[in-house]
């Protein structure tokens, strides 16, 4: 089999139906929270390669060389996400770093209809309303051509993660809840 992909999975947690549909790829899976699953689980559920790390799966500098993959995969609960995609920008320059020159990047998150409270900048709880626009902005003022689409339940459910199985029934019995797909190239 030829492989044209790298794809850097950040947060694969168990993985999912969407890990095992990107055809000719290597998968390498980057995720630090041994509550979602075993390295060696996530390399049977989703022929993953798992990456060991230590803290936050948005620690920066990542552990990949320059140019490394083709495209980053984010499919992670706002909560989980917020604070290393809104506060720091050192992760958007990792990303370009990491990302070959016409590299992409997925992220598929939640959002709530009130937007986003407590948030600490500063010390100060900040509120983000809007945060898929908020994300999407700091992509594109790092570089990134974006784009920024909204999910049905199905889109959502289809990931087939455990995530996207709860995210998609929140959106069938409360429809203010969001989820959200954003997207950037180099």
């Amino acid at each position: 089999m030829e492989i044209r992909q790298k794809i850097l999975d950040i947060g694969i947690g168990k993985g999912g139906l969407y890990a095992q549909k990107a055809k000719n790829s290597v998968r390498f899976a980057l995720d630090y929270d041994p509550y979602h699953a075993t390295l060696s689980q996530i390399e049977q559920n989703c022929g993953a390669m798992p990456i060991e790390g230590d803290g936050s799966c948005l620690r920066v500098p990542l552990p990949f060389k320059s140019s490394s993959f083709n495209k980053i995969d984010i499919i992670f609960p706002l909560d989980e996400l917020l604070y290393g995609l809104c506060y720091q920008n050192l992760i958007w320059e990792e990303f370009k770093r990491v990302l070959t020159n016409k590299g992409s990047f997925r992220i598929v998150t939640d959002s709530p209809w009130s937007g986003v409270q407590g948030v600490e900048v500063a010390g100060e709880p900040e509120l983000i309303d809007n945060p898929q626009l908020h994300i999407e902005s700091l992509a594109r003022s790092n570089g990134f051509d974006t784009k920024c689409k909204q999910f049905s339940s199905q889109e959502t459910e289809a990931l087939g993660t455990e995530f996207s199985k709860m995210i998609s029934s929140w959106q069938l019995e409360y429809p203010p809840t969001k989820v959200w797909e954003i997207t950037g190239a180099k």
